[in-house]
């Protein structure tokens, strides 16, 4: 399916779980995706050596059934596909050579695939394990999850799809409704209806396959050719957050509006949704929903990892738990060391044992800084990000956005400087407001500018280069500290190379770091040498955290 095909009706109102072009239906499941107002769509009789008893549900794409092997003697799940989903023999043919891949899937979290076939009317079908335990969805909306569970489960869909994942397979649909579980409350991944083997991605080119809540911002776009592991980890991320805060993190009421925030509009911190979560689960989530590829979990089984350290050998269940003799052996030596530690401390001074505690040591402030730009070389309007190829350099009326994440409240501040080095306040200001600051001025974790809307600031002005520092602390400023003199006399460049982009970073560490197509030790008066020594000498002794960048505006 082409994205002219989906994107037709795209600008209607949809429930956020609707599949494109994927059913919501649960292969191996037991619940029904369809409303109660609407009945069933009929089924044939049978699938070859398959009795369908019931239908289970329907969707886009086709028909979930129960069903009875009367060969092994066994019920079962039967999906079958629509026949308009799969027009072409080249995409029957196809269809049937990645769900007998998935088949060959061997893993106790995975709900395993029997056979695969077709109708006389070409319609394709597969044959999964029936499990009658219910989805992870119907559970959703019974009882919310509190955290160890929601890690430990979420843990358990990881390790089964970084299996998939070294077997070359890419889930694509990753969402509650596909989440199984079985009669203890295990979860099983199901519904590999839309996974594409890495042979096969060059077939996929453009297509927008998914659950919309759920795809990650290259499914948005149609880079289904370029998905790897990393889209089902941000579509797990998605999951996860549902599971701590009882909704999901992007929530359009079109499918214009829910794409548009997928691509660009950072989710709401977790902890700001229930300050009860905890820190490191909100950290583990929002690298899942990363927008750049590249910094979200390089494999699933990282995740799991993360998760695991944070649930501690107390607190899981994997199936990579010890042995019986191993565990006794475990607690035998960790008796013994409890003994010669105590025999250790009867022979030290207690004033020696029990001194005051030092004060913990503060976390180092660290920061995101993300800028999107939308301008007439984003084709599918997608939002460019500013290191994108092309997307600079900037002309009058193109969009920008800024999006800023900390990993702990600071003070922060935002100011944006024009290549004539006029100084203009973004944050905690009203924009150009300098008057703003002493009502507004509090700390903060996550920023969105512009806040109205989804859209951005429109890029209006003369030609040069334009630089937007990300200033932050963990005390806040004087009402009276002189903003409007503070960056006098900041380093022009009005002549940049079109191409030109520079990363002004710096700590609590002496240096500013400063990479860029423009830097050139070799040259005293080089523009980025100045703005270096300009913010060293200016701008480093007043926060503990420096973050820019600056770019070219072609005017």
């Amino acid at each position: 399916m082409n994205r002219k095909a989906v994107f037709q009706d795209k600008n209607r109102q949809l429930a956020s779980t609707q599949s494109v072009p994927n059913s919501d239906s649960r292969v191996g499941g037991a619940d029904s995706s369809l409303p109660d107002s609407v009945p069933p769509p009929l089924a044939p009789a049978r699938f070859g050596r398959y009795r369908v008893d019931a239908v289970l549900g329907g969707g886009s794409f086709g028909l979930v059934c129960q069903g009875f092997d009367e060969q092994l003697n066994r019920p079962v799940a039967i999906k079958v596909s629509h026949s308009h989903c799969l027009g072409s023999p080249e995409q029957i043919e196809r269809f049937k050579a990645e769900a007998r891949i998935v088949a060959g899937l061997d893993h106790p979290r995975i709900v395993p695939v029997y056979d695969v076939g077709e109708t006389d009317d070409g319609q394709v079908y597969f044959v999964a394990k029936l499990i009658e335990g219910g989805s992870l969805a119907r559970r959703l909306a019974e009882q919310r999850l509190d955290g160890h569970a929601a890690a430990e489960l979420t843990a358990d869909v990881a390790e089964a799809l970084d299996y998939a994942h070294r077997q070359g397979l890419v889930h694509r649909d990753v969402k509650p409704s596909n989440i199984l579980l079985d009669g203890s409350g295990q979860p099983l991944v199901a519904d590999f209806g839309l996974a594409v083997h890495e042979t096969q991605q060059r077939c996929h080119r453009d297509d927008v396959s998914g659950s919309p809540a759920y795809m990650a911002p290259e499914q948005v776009r149609g880079q289904s050719h370029f998905l790897d592991g990393r889209s089902d980890i941000w579509a797990l991320g998605v999951v996860l957050y549902e599971l701590l805060t009882g909704r999901r993190p992007f929530a359009g009421e079109s499918l214009d509006e829910l794409f548009e925030e997928i691509q660009r509009r950072e989710p709401k911190p977790p902890r700001m949704v229930d300050a009860s979560i905890p820190a490191e689960l909100e950290r583990i989530v929002l690298r899942c929903l990363e927008k750049e590829v590249t910094r979200r979990y390089s494999t699933a089984a990282d995740l799991a990892a993360d998760l695991r350290d944070w649930l501690g050998p107390t607190n899981t269940t994997s199936t990579a738990d010890p042995s019986p003799n191993r565990r006794t052996w475990w607690q035998i030596a960790g008796c013994a060391a409890a003994m010669l530690l105590l025999i250790a401390l009867a022979w030290i001074p207690l004033r020696s044992v029990w001194t005051t505690p030092s004060a913990p040591v503060a976390q180092a402030l660290e920061a995101r800084l993300d800028i999107r730009l939308w301008n007439a070389r984003d084709e599918l309007r997608s939002g460019l990000s500013i290191e994108d190829p092309g997307a600079l350099p900037l002309e009058d009326g193109d969009l920008i956005r800024i999006e800023v994440e900390l990993n702990r409240p600071a003070y922060v501040y935002l100011l944006w400087i024009t290549p004539g080095a006029s100084v203009q306040p973004l944050y905690p200001w009203t924009p150009g407001d300098w008057n703003e600051l002493a009502v507004s001025q509090r700390p903060t974790q996550w920023i969105s500018l512009p806040a109205e809307g989804h859209g951005g600031w429109s890029i209006q002005g003369e030609s040069g280069m334009e630089t937007l520092l990300l200033l932050a602390d963990d005390a806040p400023l004087p009402d009276d500290f002189a903003w409007q003199s503070f960056l006098e006399g900041f380093p022009v460049w009005q002549q940049p190379d079109p191409r030109a982009l520079v990363r002004l970073e710096g700590d609590t560490t002496p240096g500013i770091v400063l990479r860029g197509i423009h830097f050139d030790v070799r040259q005293i008066d080089d523009p980025l040498l100045e703005i270096r020594q300009f913010l060293e000498e200016r701008v480093r002794p007043h926060f503990m955290l420096l973050r820019g960048v600056s770019f070219a505006n072609g005017g």
